[in-house]
């Protein structure tokens, strides 16, 4: 092999390695900014949001980058995205259905 080749994989190696610390480190930063806004937009902190709580939830999210949390935004389907998020249909979406409708 010559050296211009070795460089190049080496480079690779390298910046593959450094993905691999950095891609878990910005969906561990996402997943927690995520979490307090869930936290703000509870506003009776039940620790579940309702329709009208979601709403925020969703516009925070937005407002973070986080998600398609624009795209729900931009097209009004907050109703749908509650209701795929609501699994049990009661009304209200708890951290452990977010978590089910976003695995990670």
């Amino acid at each position: 092999m010559t050296a211009k080749i070795i460089k190049t994989t080496v480079l690779a190696a390298a910046s593959c390695a450094l993905l691999a610390f950095v891609v878990p480190a910005a969906a561990d930063q996402n997943r927690e900014q995520a979490r307090e806004n869930f936290l703000a937009a509870d506003a009776n902190q039940d620790k579940q949001l309702d329709a009208d709580e979601f709403k925020t939830f969703i516009d925070l999210n937005a407002e973070d980058g986080l998600g398609r949390a624009g795209t729900v935004r931009r097209f009004g389907m907050y109703a749908r995205a509650f209701g795929r998020v609501d699994k049990d249909q009661d009304g209200f979406v708890t951290p452990q259905e977010m978590r089910s409708a976003n695995p990670q």
